[in-house]
């Protein structure tokens, strides 16, 4: 993706168009139902440079971190406000639990919400009460962001 500014193409044939033939078609919130976001540190090991059954039927960057998924919303749709449901790393190599800790992080940002895996969220958290627990003391690390924010 170029940086806003820092592209003619954008400037001059993207923006332009956007404007003219979508934006007058969008809702004032645009919402990704579907963002993924990752650091390479949350990978068991690297997909594409191994023979692992299923290795190499996604091939993505090393990153695609937060501040860059914001920015990516933010020149996408430069005048609506950009919200996402966000996703891990999307292949088996992924720690959950490592990802999970990592999208914990995305909800600190107004305007995304991220999917967490259960099965790693269960693993560590055991019982309705201590889940339910675990998922308030998350929602307080939100600070500013309710459930009414949409």
């Amino acid at each position: 993706m170029p940086e806003p500014g820092n592209d003619e193409r954008y400037e001059q044939v993207d923006l332009p168009f956007y404007r003219e033939r979508i934006a007058p078609f969008l809702p004032r919130h645009v919402l990704d139902f579907h963002a993924h976001t990752w650091s390479s540190d949350q990978r068991k090991y690297v997909p594409w440079q191994t023979d692992a059954a299923g290795a190499k039927y996604l091939v993505t960057s090393e990153e695609y971190d937060i501040e860059r998924l914001v920015a990516d919303g933010e020149m996408l749709f430069p005048d609506r406000s950009f919200r996402a449901v966000c996703f891990g790393y999307p292949t088996p190599a992924a720690d959950f639990q490592k990802t999970n800790d990592y999208l914990s992080g995305a909800g600190r940002h107004a305007g995304l919400f991220p999917l967490l895996n259960g099965m790693a969220l269960l693993r560590r958290v055991r019982g309705g009460r201590q889940l339910e627990a675990a998922l308030t003391r998350w929602n307080a690390d939100r600070p500013g962001t309710t459930d009414r924010d949409w």
